[in-house]
């Protein structure tokens, strides 16, 4: 092999300065479709750049994460984007856990809490339940399966309601001021619209909701959608809005209006 000095024919190499100069072989023609070339290449360049760069809604963030069928956990602080914060080994279709780290331990900024609920329910109910249900008191009919879905199409009926859970843990969170729910498909992660539960100025700075309080209304809830009267559901829980001094209030998103109950979101039709 020869010397690598001798293999390089330096006669066709192009100095830093040379690649930088225009060519002078070009016509006027060929330079002025070089600069349209070029300017139409930085035109696209940019707006796809700022599309990427583009911040996301609220919607189109949660829209964007996986697993649609459980509950997720996001933060979202003034300014910021929503973070998601979903531990996604603990979260079920009815409970999202959240990723504890020490910078939101001892991060005291005022946040907004939203949280998703899957919007048709994929629980199986035990069979003990079922046999419940078909019983006297509740008097169902039809095979598990069949009481199965009735059953979940009643939770689908209220799923913008928080739970009594959702309720204990914003009462208690003093940094937390709002707390949203947004109601998504668990087939296609789409966000059919949020439920907003806002404290105020008469909200008690310092709220103990009891364990037999929330044990109560976790009971009321069951024996209504047992008995299929999602309205008691709505009922109880504009209850709880009067005495903690809240604010309740529902904003579907396009697409879909809020159903007779006043406690989820369904297609409209066209």
């Amino acid at each position: 092999m020869g010397n690598l000095e001798n293999s390089i024919n330096f006669n066709n190499v192009i100095t830093p300065e040379e690649e930088k100069s225009p060519s002078t072989n070009k016509t006027p023609e060929q330079i002025e479709e070089q600069g349209f070339i070029e300017k139409v290449i930085k035109k696209v360049a940019t707006k796809i750049l700022k599309q990427f760069f583009k911040k996301k809604s609220p919607t189109d963030y949660i829209e964007s994460t996986p697993e649609p069928t459980i509950e997720h956990l996001f933060r979202k602080y003034p300014g910021e984007q929503p973070t998601d914060i979903t531990d996604y080994f603990l979260s079920t279709n009815d409970e999202a856990n959240e990723i504890e780290t020490i910078e939101s331990f001892h991060d005291k900024r005022t946040a907004m809490d939203i949280h998703t609920h899957p919007s048709a329910s994929t629980s199986k109910i035990p069979k003990e339940s079922y046999e419940k249900l078909i019983g006297k008191k509740y008097n169902m009919k039809g095979t598990l399966e069949e009481v199965n879905n009735i059953i979940n199409k009643r939770w689908d009926n209220i799923s913008a309601i928080p739970s009594d859970q959702d309720i204990y843990v914003m009462l208690q969170d003093k940094k937390n001021k709002t707390s949203v729910i947004g109601v998504r498909s668990p087939k296609t992660g789409e966000v059919l619209g949020y439920s907003f539960v806002r404290k105020t100025k008469k909200t008690p700075k310092q709220v103990i909701f009891k364990l037999s309080e929330q044990k109560k209304l976790s009971k009321a809830t069951c024996r209504a959608i047992g008995k299929g009267r999602e309205e008691e559901v709505v009922k109880n829980f504009k209850k709880i809005v009067d005495k903690y001094y809240l604010q309740f209030r529902l904003v579907p998103n396009e697409g879909y209006k809020i159903n007779k109950y006043g406690s989820s979101f369904e297609k409209k039709k066209n």
